[in-house]
């Protein structure tokens, strides 16, 4: 009983010198250790109309009337103790929680806010705090409460759920002053033709691009999104018109030079693309894409070696890209070398049914919630 623990208040004073009280709070407070809550309850009932300025019993009569789940009527009670003795921090919280199970946030969010200056690593007080504020509206609030509870409880699903929730109404609240304020400007064209890719519309979504790019020419990101978004979608020469500008204004992105690589290994221009993967990979080492389309580029002009030594580099670097393995395999197999060949097969393999079943249980949650 962890939790009960945690605010069970030791009743002493005036305990120890009235025999009736002594035998009445030792029956009370076994009873909430064991979690027999009713007859907790009724002792401290009792212990009250005894001594009704006894402010921890009041606190602990509360205690018990909230683990019963009879959350009305421990707020009076515990308010009454609080009035009583106000340091009684833990009746602070238990009235807070008190509120928020009877869905009254407001009257919870100052209690908590209170509690949480001084019980900063508490993920109970920090989990309500942040979902109060997600239950009236206070978005940022609650984001930056909920974000907290997930550096507490970093594999606690109801903690990461909560913080993505809070996320996507902050993304959604500032989306929607967007609208209201600038509905013609460059961003809010930016926004729709995301808006527009992710469902698909491909023509709407370049359309809304090319809007943006009028209004705002010389913004470094517009011309590479369009410029992926023709590439997803096989327009290989728009695709590279869009990178050249985008490098035009930021020379020095290696996810541009990275794309605009990869366009040019898909028309087989190779020496182009590999003045761009190269320069891509200068400028940001670890880019793993780059690497795995330099090997590709090695494999087309019969550089075996300088492929599988490109890729074992991958591998090494990003030992979970299937991709990495499944070209190994075939350079070891066209190379007649079945145990490597094999090995990365089944390497392969593996991580393609990892992540299969990690879509599938992703799939799931999504459709519990």
């Amino acid at each position: 009983m962890p939790f009960v623990g945690c605010y069970l208040l030791l009743l002493t004073g005036a305990a120890q010198q009235e025999p009736q009280l002594s035998v009445l709070s030792e029956r009370a407070q076994a009873a909430l250790r064991d979690e027999r809550y009713a007859e907790a309850r009724q002792a401290y009932e009792e212990i009250v109309k005894l001594r009704p300025q006894w402010a921890e019993a009041r606190s602990n009569l509360g205690l018990a009337l909230y683990m019963e789940g009879r959350y009305s009527e421990a707020i009076p009670t515990f308010v009454k103790a609080l009035q009583l003795s106000p340091s009684l921090s833990g009746a602070e919280v238990l009235l807070a929680l008190s509120y928020f199970r009877t869905n009254q946030f407001r009257q919870a969010i100052p209690l908590l806010e209170k509690a949480s200056t001084k019980r900063r690593q508490d993920p109970l007080v920090v989990q309500h705090l942040g979902l109060a504020y997600l239950k009236v509206g206070a978005d940022e609030k609650a984001l930056a409460m909920l974000s907290k509870w997930v550096d507490l409880e970093p594999n606690n699903p109801d903690a990461l759920y909560y913080k993505g929730k809070a996320a996507s109404y902050v993304m959604l609240g500032a989306f929607e002053k967007l609208k209201e304020v600038a509905p013609d400007s460059y961003r809010m064209h930016e926004l729709q033709a995301e808006l527009f890719a992710q469902q698909g519309q491909t023509e709407a979504a370049i359309t809304e691009y090319q809007k943006a790019i009028a209004a705002m020419p010389n913004v470094a990101g517009l011309h590479y999104s369009l410029g992926a978004l023709c590439l997803e979608n096989g327009r290989l020469a728009e695709a590279r018109t869009e990178f050249q500008r985008e490098l035009a204004l930021s020379p020095y992105d290696p996810p541009t030079h990275y794309l605009l690589g990869d366009v040019y290994l898909r028309q087989n221009d190779l020496p182009q693309a590999e003045k761009e993967l190269s320069r891509a990979l200068e400028l940001q080492p670890e880019l793993t894409d780059a690497r795995l389309d330099l090997a590709k580029l090695y494999q087309l002009r019969g550089e075996t070696a300088a492929a599988v030594e490109t890729l074992r580099a991958v591998t090494l670097a990003a030992p979970d890209r299937p991709e990495a393995h499944y070209q190994l395999y075939e350079l070891y197999r066209r190379a007649k070398d079945p145990d490597k060949a094999r090995a990365e097969l089944e390497t392969f393999q593996k991580l393609k049914r990892q992540a299969a079943e990690k879509a599938a249980k992703s799939k799931d949650l999504r459709a519990l919630r």
